[in-house]
């Protein structure tokens, strides 16, 4: 063999080497790539699902929020109802008291009227008793 032809040769085998070397790599690189794909639309599937469930929280925090104001809302119109019980309460009270009061006072006004009666008709008698001496 020729020096031309063993530097062929042991070219081609350096090519062939070379090439073999780049296909790995490109077996690796794809295989590489595959990977990086799948765990892709693994992580696209994990963000699709982690913004329906915040659609969902957010949901679930507006139905919170308006039974919190609901809630709320209530408990004023309960103290409301309450203050306004206890202010009819008290107007009952004072109305009772002052209907007892009429009625002592009618009452009083009445023993005067009999006590000024009796005492008139005493001082008729009083006088007549006088004039008849």
């Amino acid at each position: 063999m020729s020096p031309v032809e063993k530097h062929r040769v042991k070219t081609e085998a350096e090519i062939k080497s070379k090439l073999s070397e780049k296909d790995t790599t490109i077996i690796k690189l794809l295989s590489h790539n595959k990977d990086l794909l799948s765990t892709k639309d693994k992580l696209e599937q994990q963000i699709a699902s982690l913004k329906s469930s915040v659609i969902e929280q957010r949901a679930q925090i507006d139905i919170l929020d308006n039974a919190l104001t609901t809630v709320q809302a209530n408990v004023h119109l309960e103290d409301e109802s309450g203050k306004k019980e206890v202010y009819g309460s008290r107007v009952d009270q004072l109305q009772n008291a002052f209907a007892s009061l009429q009625t002592v006072s009618e009452r009083r006004e009445q023993k005067e009227k009999q006590l000024r009666l009796k005492l008139e008709k005493e001082l008729e008698t009083i006088k007549k008793t006088v004039k008849g001496k």
